[in-house]
């Protein structure tokens, strides 16, 4: 079983937090100003989110911790 990388885990991170708020992939995806096809690919690992994004992601749902929320930590599951 290959490590997952760090973008997998951030995507992995925010993929649970919004689907825990009820928001489909496509939803979140215009709630977050992100194309669907780019999203869907950050959500993957393929490619990485910005910190500009991962706080508007952040804000749209209310996190209290901002981007931060999306930070991996060890002994949290992603």
């Amino acid at each position: 079983m290959d490590t997952p990388t760090y973008a997998e885990l951030i995507g992995n991170l925010v993929a649970t937090a919004t689907k825990e708020a009820g928001h489909s992939e496509k939803y979140a995806s215009e709630l977050y100003g992100i194309p669907r096809v780019t999203y869907r690919r950050k959500l993957q690992g393929d490619s990485e989110f910005t910190m500009t994004e991962l706080q508007r992601i952040a804000d749209r749902l209310q996190l209290h911790d901002g981007a931060a929320a999306f930070i991996p930590r060890r002994g949290r599951a992603a």
